[in-house]
Protein backbone atom coordinates (compact mmCIF):
# COMPACT_ATOMS: atom_id res chain seq x y z
CA UNK A 1 0.00 0.00 0.00
CA UNK A 2 2.88 2.45 0.93
CA UNK A 3 4.78 1.82 -2.34
CA UNK A 4 4.77 4.75 -4.96
CA UNK A 5 2.42 3.95 -7.46
CA UNK A 6 3.85 2.93 -10.56
CA UNK A 7 1.40 1.87 -12.70
CA UNK A 8 1.07 3.99 -15.66
CA UNK A 9 -2.44 3.55 -16.21
CA UNK A 10 -3.00 5.27 -12.44
CA UNK A 11 0.38 7.22 -13.21
CA UNK A 12 -1.45 9.40 -16.35
CA UNK A 13 -3.03 12.13 -15.39
CA UNK A 14 -2.32 11.76 -11.70
CA UNK A 15 -2.11 15.42 -10.74
CA UNK A 16 -5.62 16.03 -11.56
CA UNK A 17 -7.21 13.77 -9.68
CA UNK A 18 -4.82 14.53 -6.24
CA UNK A 19 -7.10 15.68 -3.50
CA UNK A 20 -6.06 16.41 0.23
CA UNK A 21 -2.74 16.30 2.47
CA UNK A 22 -0.35 13.58 0.49
CA UNK A 23 0.17 10.97 2.87
CA UNK A 24 -2.10 12.61 5.64
CA UNK A 25 -5.49 12.46 4.43
CA UNK A 26 -6.22 12.04 0.81
CA UNK A 27 -9.65 11.36 -0.46
CA UNK A 28 -8.23 9.51 -3.44
CA UNK A 29 -5.11 7.00 -3.44
CA UNK A 30 -4.75 4.86 -6.38
CA UNK A 31 -2.76 2.19 -4.63
CA UNK A 32 -6.59 1.55 -2.84
CA UNK A 33 -7.47 -0.33 -6.07
CA UNK A 34 -6.03 -3.62 -7.15
CA UNK A 35 -5.13 -4.22 -3.06
CA UNK A 36 -7.69 -5.60 -0.39
CA UNK A 37 -7.60 -4.49 3.16
CA UNK A 38 -4.47 -6.84 4.21
CA UNK A 39 -2.47 -5.60 1.03
CA UNK A 40 -2.90 -8.84 -0.67
CA UNK A 41 -3.07 -8.30 -4.78
CA UNK A 42 -6.87 -8.10 -6.09
CA UNK A 43 -6.90 -8.76 -9.72
CA UNK A 44 -8.24 -5.64 -12.49
CA UNK A 45 -10.34 -6.94 -15.43
CA UNK A 46 -10.60 -3.57 -16.78
CA UNK A 47 -10.46 0.14 -16.98
CA UNK A 48 -11.29 3.38 -18.29
CA UNK A 49 -9.87 6.74 -18.00
CA UNK A 50 -10.27 10.18 -19.50
CA UNK A 51 -8.79 13.33 -18.40
CA UNK A 52 -7.88 16.49 -19.79
CA UNK A 53 -8.55 20.57 -20.10
CA UNK A 54 -11.04 22.63 -21.62
CA UNK A 55 -10.83 26.59 -21.23
CA UNK A 56 -10.00 27.22 -17.47
CA UNK A 57 -11.54 23.65 -16.37
CA UNK A 58 -9.32 20.70 -15.81
CA UNK A 59 -11.43 17.47 -15.27
CA UNK A 60 -10.34 13.77 -14.83
CA UNK A 61 -12.95 10.73 -15.37
CA UNK A 62 -11.88 7.07 -13.89
CA UNK A 63 -13.53 3.92 -13.52
CA UNK A 64 -11.79 0.22 -12.81
CA UNK A 65 -13.40 -3.40 -12.12
CA UNK A 66 -11.91 -5.53 -9.89
CA UNK A 67 -12.48 -8.96 -9.04
CA UNK A 68 -13.45 -10.78 -5.75
CA UNK A 69 -10.93 -12.05 -2.97
CA UNK A 70 -11.62 -13.83 0.53
CA UNK A 71 -11.61 -10.35 2.20
CA UNK A 72 -12.99 -8.59 -0.37
CA UNK A 73 -16.09 -8.76 -3.42
CA UNK A 74 -15.58 -7.69 -6.92
CA UNK A 75 -16.17 -4.26 -6.91
CA UNK A 76 -16.51 -0.77 -9.80
CA UNK A 77 -14.65 1.79 -8.28
CA UNK A 78 -15.35 5.17 -10.14
CA UNK A 79 -13.70 8.24 -9.61
CA UNK A 80 -14.79 12.15 -11.36
CA UNK A 81 -12.77 15.27 -10.36
CA UNK A 82 -13.30 19.19 -11.64
CA UNK A 83 -10.92 21.90 -11.50
CA UNK A 84 -11.66 25.49 -12.20
CA UNK A 85 -8.29 27.47 -12.97
CA UNK A 86 -8.56 30.66 -11.36
CA UNK A 87 -5.27 32.13 -12.55
CA UNK A 88 -2.00 32.75 -10.56
CA UNK A 89 -1.93 28.88 -9.88
CA UNK A 90 -5.32 28.97 -7.94
CA UNK A 91 -8.08 26.85 -8.41
CA UNK A 92 -11.54 25.78 -7.10
CA UNK A 93 -12.70 21.90 -7.07
CA UNK A 94 -14.51 18.74 -6.42
CA UNK A 95 -14.22 15.15 -6.66
CA UNK A 96 -16.92 12.83 -6.15
CA UNK A 97 -15.59 8.73 -5.93
CA UNK A 98 -17.74 5.71 -5.36
CA UNK A 99 -17.31 1.87 -4.51
CA UNK A 100 -20.20 -0.39 -5.87
CA UNK A 101 -20.28 -4.09 -5.34
CA UNK A 102 -20.37 -6.36 -8.01
CA UNK A 103 -20.70 -9.55 -6.58
CA UNK A 104 -23.77 -11.21 -5.13
CA UNK A 105 -23.94 -15.58 -3.59
CA UNK A 106 -25.59 -16.45 -7.04
CA UNK A 107 -24.23 -14.04 -9.74
CA UNK A 108 -21.54 -13.41 -12.00
CA UNK A 109 -19.01 -12.52 -9.18
CA UNK A 110 -20.28 -15.06 -6.64
CA UNK A 111 -19.18 -13.80 -2.51
CA UNK A 112 -20.57 -14.36 0.90
CA UNK A 113 -19.64 -11.02 1.91
CA UNK A 114 -22.18 -8.22 2.76
CA UNK A 115 -22.54 -5.46 0.27
CA UNK A 116 -20.89 -2.39 1.42
CA UNK A 117 -21.54 0.49 -1.23
CA UNK A 118 -19.56 3.25 -0.48
CA UNK A 119 -19.85 7.24 -1.48
CA UNK A 120 -17.64 9.68 -0.75
CA UNK A 121 -17.56 13.79 -1.78
CA UNK A 122 -15.30 16.62 -1.39
CA UNK A 123 -14.97 20.34 -2.43
CA UNK A 124 -11.18 22.05 -2.18
CA UNK A 125 -9.49 24.97 -3.25
CA UNK A 126 -6.23 27.05 -3.56
CA UNK A 127 -5.55 30.72 -3.41
CA UNK A 128 -2.25 32.46 -3.71
CA UNK A 129 -1.61 36.16 -3.35
CA UNK A 130 0.46 38.99 -2.87
CA UNK A 131 2.45 37.89 -5.94
CA UNK A 132 2.42 34.11 -5.02
CA UNK A 133 3.96 34.43 -1.59
CA UNK A 134 0.66 33.76 0.66
CA UNK A 135 -0.75 30.64 0.06
CA UNK A 136 -4.25 29.51 1.24
CA UNK A 137 -6.06 26.09 0.72
CA UNK A 138 -8.23 23.19 2.27
CA UNK A 139 -10.88 21.28 1.73
CA UNK A 140 -13.98 19.53 2.92
CA UNK A 141 -15.41 16.41 2.72
CA UNK A 142 -18.15 13.37 2.95
CA UNK A 143 -18.26 9.47 3.08
CA UNK A 144 -21.00 7.55 3.13
CA UNK A 145 -20.90 2.94 3.94
CA UNK A 146 -23.99 0.95 3.45
CA UNK A 147 -24.19 -2.43 4.89
CA UNK A 148 -23.73 -4.32 8.94
CA UNK A 149 -20.47 -1.98 9.12
CA UNK A 150 -22.50 1.44 7.95
CA UNK A 151 -20.34 4.66 8.65
CA UNK A 152 -20.62 8.02 7.46
CA UNK A 153 -18.44 11.11 8.76
CA UNK A 154 -16.73 14.78 7.62
CA UNK A 155 -13.50 15.78 7.05
CA UNK A 156 -12.24 19.27 6.66
CA UNK A 157 -8.22 21.11 6.19
CA UNK A 158 -7.30 24.99 6.46
CA UNK A 159 -3.68 25.95 5.42
CA UNK A 160 -1.89 29.21 5.52
CA UNK A 161 1.76 29.16 3.79
CA UNK A 162 3.81 32.33 3.79
CA UNK A 163 6.66 31.73 0.80
CA UNK A 164 8.73 34.46 1.37
CA UNK A 165 12.41 34.31 0.04
CA UNK A 166 14.09 33.15 3.34
CA UNK A 167 10.94 32.80 5.52
CA UNK A 168 8.71 29.92 4.71
CA UNK A 169 6.28 29.43 7.45
CA UNK A 170 2.73 27.55 7.70
CA UNK A 171 0.24 26.81 9.99
CA UNK A 172 -2.30 24.07 9.50
CA UNK A 173 -5.38 22.42 11.00
CA UNK A 174 -7.49 18.48 10.28
CA UNK A 175 -10.02 17.36 11.46
CA UNK A 176 -11.42 13.66 10.48
CA UNK A 177 -14.99 13.03 12.15
CA UNK A 178 -14.93 9.43 13.40
CA UNK A 179 -16.85 7.29 10.23
CA UNK A 180 -14.66 9.68 8.29
CA UNK A 181 -13.12 6.40 6.19
CA UNK A 182 -12.80 6.86 2.62
CA UNK A 183 -12.28 3.66 1.16
CA UNK A 184 -10.75 4.80 -2.31
CA UNK A 185 -8.59 6.95 -0.17
CA UNK A 186 -5.59 7.06 2.80
CA UNK A 187 -5.44 8.12 6.42
CA UNK A 188 -2.89 8.11 8.32
CA UNK A 189 -5.11 8.17 11.71
CA UNK A 190 -8.86 8.03 11.85
CA UNK A 191 -10.91 10.31 13.63
CA UNK A 192 -8.43 13.03 14.97
CA UNK A 193 -8.14 16.65 15.27
CA UNK A 194 -4.63 17.79 14.31
CA UNK A 195 -2.70 20.91 14.41
CA UNK A 196 0.82 21.60 12.92
CA UNK A 197 2.86 24.63 12.52
CA UNK A 198 7.04 24.97 10.87
CA UNK A 199 8.59 27.65 10.41
CA UNK A 200 11.84 27.33 7.87
CA UNK A 201 14.52 29.59 7.17
CA UNK A 202 16.25 29.18 3.82
CA UNK A 203 19.97 30.94 3.21
CA UNK A 204 21.30 31.03 -0.11
CA UNK A 205 25.03 30.93 -0.83
CA UNK A 206 25.51 31.33 3.03
CA UNK A 207 29.10 30.06 2.04
CA UNK A 208 31.54 28.94 -0.72
CA UNK A 209 30.17 26.06 -2.23
CA UNK A 210 26.57 25.84 -0.56
CA UNK A 211 23.80 26.37 -2.29
CA UNK A 212 21.13 26.62 0.06
CA UNK A 213 21.13 25.83 4.07
CA UNK A 214 17.77 25.43 5.59
CA UNK A 215 17.23 25.99 9.50
CA UNK A 216 13.79 25.10 10.86
CA UNK A 217 11.52 23.71 14.00
CA UNK A 218 8.79 22.33 13.46
CA UNK A 219 5.36 20.97 15.77
CA UNK A 220 2.27 19.20 15.90
CA UNK A 221 -0.31 18.24 18.07
CA UNK A 222 -3.03 15.81 18.00
CA UNK A 223 -6.30 14.94 19.75
CA UNK A 224 -9.76 13.09 19.48
CA UNK A 225 -12.62 14.01 17.00
CA UNK A 226 -14.21 15.31 20.11
CA UNK A 227 -11.21 17.20 22.01
CA UNK A 228 -11.40 14.88 25.09
CA UNK A 229 -8.18 13.13 24.93
CA UNK A 230 -4.26 13.92 23.51
CA UNK A 231 -3.31 11.51 21.24
CA UNK A 232 -0.15 12.92 19.99
CA UNK A 233 2.42 15.67 20.32
CA UNK A 234 5.59 16.45 18.95
CA UNK A 235 8.32 19.09 18.21
CA UNK A 236 11.59 19.17 17.17
CA UNK A 237 14.33 20.55 14.53
CA UNK A 238 15.72 19.91 11.23
CA UNK A 239 18.74 21.36 8.97
CA UNK A 240 19.26 19.94 4.73
CA UNK A 241 22.52 21.40 3.12
CA UNK A 242 22.65 21.43 -0.44
CA UNK A 243 26.04 22.19 -2.30
CA UNK A 244 26.64 23.62 -5.45
CA UNK A 245 26.95 19.62 -7.03
CA UNK A 246 23.63 19.50 -5.71
CA UNK A 247 24.82 16.67 -3.30
CA UNK A 248 22.05 16.84 -0.29
CA UNK A 249 22.60 16.33 3.67
CA UNK A 250 19.69 16.85 6.26
CA UNK A 251 19.54 16.13 9.94
CA UNK A 252 16.48 16.26 12.07
CA UNK A 253 15.46 15.39 15.39
CA UNK A 254 11.90 15.56 17.64
CA UNK A 255 10.70 14.75 20.53
CA UNK A 256 7.45 12.73 20.32
CA UNK A 257 4.84 11.73 23.03
CA UNK A 258 2.09 9.40 21.35
CA UNK A 259 -1.20 7.96 23.05
CA UNK A 260 -2.37 4.12 21.63
CA UNK A 261 -5.63 3.80 21.58
CA UNK A 262 -6.16 0.18 22.08
CA UNK A 263 -3.64 -2.91 21.50
CA UNK A 264 -1.90 -4.66 19.11
CA UNK A 265 0.69 -6.64 18.08
CA UNK A 266 3.87 -5.84 15.91
CA UNK A 267 6.33 -8.34 14.69
CA UNK A 268 7.47 -11.66 16.24
CA UNK A 269 3.92 -11.60 18.40
CA UNK A 270 5.31 -8.56 20.68
CA UNK A 271 2.61 -7.20 22.08
CA UNK A 272 1.81 -3.53 22.13
CA UNK A 273 -0.18 -2.67 25.15
CA UNK A 274 -2.90 0.61 24.86
CA UNK A 275 -1.14 3.94 26.87
CA UNK A 276 0.98 6.41 26.35
CA UNK A 277 4.48 6.42 24.75
CA UNK A 278 7.65 9.07 24.47
CA UNK A 279 10.88 9.48 23.29
CA UNK A 280 13.43 10.73 20.88
CA UNK A 281 13.80 10.31 16.96
CA UNK A 282 16.79 11.44 15.66
CA UNK A 283 17.54 11.07 11.90
CA UNK A 284 20.38 11.91 9.13
CA UNK A 285 20.59 11.66 5.70
CA UNK A 286 22.21 12.01 2.21
CA UNK A 287 21.44 11.99 -1.48
CA UNK A 288 23.03 12.74 -5.04
CA UNK A 289 20.90 14.69 -7.68
CA UNK A 290 19.30 12.75 -10.29
CA UNK A 291 20.57 13.72 -12.93
CA UNK A 292 23.99 11.87 -12.26
CA UNK A 293 24.74 8.21 -12.16
CA UNK A 294 24.22 6.40 -10.23
CA UNK A 295 21.82 8.22 -7.70
CA UNK A 296 22.40 7.28 -4.30
CA UNK A 297 20.26 7.85 -1.10
CA UNK A 298 21.13 7.06 2.68
CA UNK A 299 18.83 7.44 5.51
CA UNK A 300 19.94 6.72 9.08
CA UNK A 301 17.09 6.88 11.71
CA UNK A 302 17.22 6.35 15.39
CA UNK A 303 14.86 6.47 18.39
CA UNK A 304 13.54 4.88 21.78
CA UNK A 305 10.09 6.80 21.44
CA UNK A 306 8.78 3.11 19.65
CA UNK A 307 6.27 1.74 21.83
CA UNK A 308 7.72 1.21 24.79
CA UNK A 309 10.93 0.04 23.00
CA UNK A 310 13.88 1.15 20.79
CA UNK A 311 14.07 1.13 16.69
CA UNK A 312 17.57 1.84 14.59
CA UNK A 313 16.86 1.48 11.09
CA UNK A 314 18.78 2.29 7.66
CA UNK A 315 17.51 2.57 4.53
CA UNK A 316 19.90 2.37 1.05
CA UNK A 317 19.15 2.92 -2.53
CA UNK A 318 21.26 2.92 -5.34
CA UNK A 319 20.16 2.94 -9.71
CA UNK A 320 22.66 3.36 -12.38
CA UNK A 321 22.34 3.82 -15.91
CA UNK A 322 24.34 1.10 -18.08
CA UNK A 323 24.42 2.79 -21.31
CA UNK A 324 21.12 3.92 -23.29
CA UNK A 325 19.65 0.15 -22.83
CA UNK A 326 20.15 -1.01 -18.82
CA UNK A 327 19.30 0.15 -16.11
CA UNK A 328 19.12 -1.24 -12.56
CA UNK A 329 18.01 -0.46 -9.54
CA UNK A 330 18.40 -1.61 -5.74
CA UNK A 331 17.02 -0.31 -2.58
CA UNK A 332 17.38 -2.12 1.55
CA UNK A 333 15.51 -1.36 4.31
CA UNK A 334 17.38 -3.12 7.18
CA UNK A 335 15.53 -2.60 11.31
CA UNK A 336 16.70 -3.66 14.25
CA UNK A 337 13.65 -3.49 17.27
CA UNK A 338 14.65 -3.26 20.85
CA UNK A 339 12.23 -4.26 23.49
CA UNK A 340 12.05 -5.34 26.73
CA UNK A 341 11.57 -9.04 27.95
CA UNK A 342 11.96 -9.83 23.47
CA UNK A 343 15.34 -10.90 22.00
CA UNK A 344 16.65 -8.44 19.42
CA UNK A 345 14.47 -8.34 16.49
CA UNK A 346 15.77 -7.75 12.85
CA UNK A 347 13.97 -6.70 9.45
CA UNK A 348 15.01 -7.00 6.19
CA UNK A 349 13.39 -5.72 3.09
CA UNK A 350 15.05 -5.72 -0.33
CA UNK A 351 13.72 -4.23 -3.88
CA UNK A 352 15.36 -4.81 -6.80
CA UNK A 353 15.15 -4.08 -10.21
CA UNK A 354 16.87 -4.30 -13.92
CA UNK A 355 15.43 -3.04 -16.58
CA UNK A 356 16.10 -3.54 -20.68
CA UNK A 357 15.29 -1.33 -22.90
CA UNK A 358 15.92 -2.87 -26.43
CA UNK A 359 14.12 0.02 -28.52
CA UNK A 360 11.79 3.17 -27.06
CA UNK A 361 8.67 0.43 -27.74
CA UNK A 362 9.44 -1.94 -26.02
CA UNK A 363 10.41 -2.69 -22.05
CA UNK A 364 11.56 -5.80 -20.08
CA UNK A 365 11.23 -5.67 -16.47
CA UNK A 366 13.01 -8.09 -14.13
CA UNK A 367 11.67 -7.06 -10.40
CA UNK A 368 12.58 -8.58 -7.21
CA UNK A 369 11.11 -8.12 -3.59
CA UNK A 370 12.19 -9.36 -0.51
CA UNK A 371 10.30 -9.09 3.16
CA UNK A 372 11.83 -11.07 6.26
CA UNK A 373 8.98 -9.67 8.50
CA UNK A 374 6.20 -11.72 6.09
CA UNK A 375 8.85 -14.88 5.13
CA UNK A 376 8.11 -14.02 1.48
CA UNK A 377 9.87 -13.77 -2.11
CA UNK A 378 8.28 -12.09 -4.80
CA UNK A 379 9.39 -12.00 -8.59
CA UNK A 380 7.97 -10.74 -11.64
CA UNK A 381 8.86 -10.12 -15.12
CA UNK A 382 7.09 -7.79 -17.03
CA UNK A 383 7.12 -7.30 -20.60
CA UNK A 384 5.88 -3.77 -21.88
CA UNK A 385 4.88 -2.82 -25.76
CA UNK A 386 3.93 0.39 -26.77
CA UNK A 387 1.96 -0.67 -29.72
CA UNK A 388 0.69 3.40 -30.36
CA UNK A 389 1.38 6.59 -28.61
CA UNK A 390 0.77 6.57 -25.27
CA UNK A 391 -0.82 2.53 -25.54
CA UNK A 392 0.32 -0.14 -24.11
CA UNK A 393 0.17 -4.35 -24.09
CA UNK A 394 1.39 -5.58 -20.77
CA UNK A 395 2.57 -9.34 -20.36
CA UNK A 396 3.58 -10.00 -16.51
CA UNK A 397 4.05 -13.23 -14.45
CA UNK A 398 4.29 -13.25 -11.05
CA UNK A 399 5.67 -15.63 -8.59
CA UNK A 400 5.09 -15.73 -4.69
CA UNK A 401 7.28 -17.93 -2.45
CA UNK A 402 6.31 -17.70 1.21
CA UNK A 403 9.26 -19.68 2.86
CA UNK A 404 8.25 -19.71 6.50
CA UNK A 405 7.70 -23.33 8.11
CA UNK A 406 6.27 -25.28 4.84
CA UNK A 407 7.32 -23.61 0.90
CA UNK A 408 4.81 -22.47 -0.74
CA UNK A 409 4.77 -20.86 -4.12
CA UNK A 410 1.73 -18.91 -6.02
CA UNK A 411 2.52 -18.29 -9.88
CA UNK A 412 -0.07 -15.37 -11.70
CA UNK A 413 0.51 -14.96 -15.47
CA UNK A 414 -1.10 -11.26 -16.50
CA UNK A 415 -2.18 -9.65 -20.09
CA UNK A 416 -3.09 -6.01 -19.75
CA UNK A 417 -3.50 -3.65 -22.87
CA UNK A 418 -4.28 -0.04 -22.28
CA UNK A 419 -5.60 2.11 -25.14
CA UNK A 420 -4.73 6.02 -25.18
CA UNK A 421 -6.88 8.46 -27.18
CA UNK A 422 -6.32 11.97 -27.58
CA UNK A 423 -9.30 14.66 -28.83
CA UNK A 424 -9.32 18.07 -29.37
CA UNK A 425 -12.49 19.95 -28.35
Amino acid sequence: LFFPERRPFFLTGLDVFQFGALEEAQLFFTRRIGLDDDANPVPIYGGLKAYGREGIFSFGVLDVATGATDAQPAANWGVARLRANLGDASYVGALVGSRTDLSSEQGLFPSELDPSPHWSVGLDGLVRALDGRLELNGFGAFTHREGEDAAEGLAGRAEVRWRGEQWMPSLSALYLQEGFEPELGFLRRPAIAQGNASSPLVLRQPASGIRTLTVGVSGRVEASDTLDELLRLSGGWSIVLETDERLSFEADADYVQDVVREPFTLVNDVAIEAGEYRGVRAHVGFDTPDSRNPVLGLDVTAQNAFFGGSLYRADASVSAAFGAHFRAEVGASGALLDFREHDLIPTLALNSLLSVTPSPQLVIDAVGQLNTVQDRFIGMLRLRWRYLPGSDLFLVWREVVDYEGVVTTEEQVTLKISYRYDAVL
